[in-house]
């Protein structure tokens, strides 16, 4: 029953076929015709010539040695790449919110008179001068710390935009790939290993991308303590010194790889709705 229905549905393909070829003056023999009809149900095969001489264990056994050798060391790469970006976006939130406790302690130096906990100077050294002068290096320090965190971040931002556009867009292909089969792969077990590696690459995507926003919600407390600072009763070189801070701070503090975008939550946003819209496009044309 199942040979007849199948080649019921040949005949008349190839029946369809003929008619256009008779219209146009044609006649392809139905041999041809049968031949073409049938291979067009046949899947793709990709053959991979192998020499005589090593098909051997031996030979099998060193072929997947050495591709375990390169998928270990490229994810080893890609783990110390990462953890490395992991380490440097830490190392600056630490920094900025060592600012923003700086200048918190603004307002309990001047009022007591007393050296303030988070002083720039060693242990062994003591800071000298009545409080004027005692604030004027506790501000001083706070200035340079801010323009050390601003060349960090325009550091960071110089040195891993290529390891942050390079990730963050093969993700976004890698999502848009499984999203494809996870629609047209038939297999239950094929389907659902694609769906976790779909959720690790959302993990890694929200990973990446949180670790900006935080820089970046970083910078605007850093703007914000700058208004809220104990700057009412000071001095007017101080007033005028966090006035060009401030100005300064306008600017956001975030990671702009290239100038192309802005690594935060709304970048991850933008990549999955650009994904879906890819994946539809790449429906249509698989339809």
């Amino acid at each position: 029953m199942v040979h007849s229905g199948i080649n019921q549905s040949v005949q008349n393909d190839v029946h369809i076929w003929r008619l256009p070829a008779s219209a146009a003056g044609c006649h392809i023999p139905d041999q041809v015709l049968f031949h073409w009809i049938r291979t067009q149900h046949v899947p793709f095969v990709v053959y991979v010539y192998v020499p005589e001489r090593f098909r051997t264990i031996p030979g099998y056994l060193t072929a997947q040695l050495l591709a375990f050798t390169w998928y270990g060391l490229v994810s080893y790469m890609w783990g110390v790449s990462y953890k490395v970006y992991l380490c440097a976006i830490r190392c600056v939130e630490t920094e900025m919110q060592l600012l923003c406790q700086s200048l918190e302690e603004i307002g309990m130096m001047s009022g007591s008179g007393n050296e303030s906990v988070l002083v720039y100077k060693s242990d062994t050294e003591k800071v000298q001068g009545n409080e004027d002068v005692k604030l004027r290096q506790f501000f001083s320090s706070i200035i340079q710390h801010h323009q050390h965190i601003l060349r960090l971040v325009s550091l960071l931002s110089k040195h891993l935009r290529l390891v942050i556009v390079t990730f963050i867009n093969i993700y976004g292909l890698q999502t848009c790939l499984y999203m494809i089969f996870l629609l047209k792969m038939k297999e239950t077990g094929i389907r659902m290993k694609y769906a976790m590696i779909y959720c690790v690459i959302l993990v890694i995507m929200y990973s990446c991308t949180k670790s900006g926003q935080d820089i970046k919600n970083k910078g605007e407390k850093i703007r914000m303590s700058f208004y809220e600072c104990a700057w009412v009763n000071k001095p007017q070189w101080m007033k005028r010194s966090l006035l060009v801070m401030m100005s300064k701070s306008v600017e956001p503090i975030e990671l702009k790889p290239f100038g192309l975008y802005v690594l935060d939550l709304n970048c991850m946003a933008n990549i999955l709705k650009a994904t879906y819209t890819y994946f539809n496009i790449a429906n249509e044309f698989i339809k």
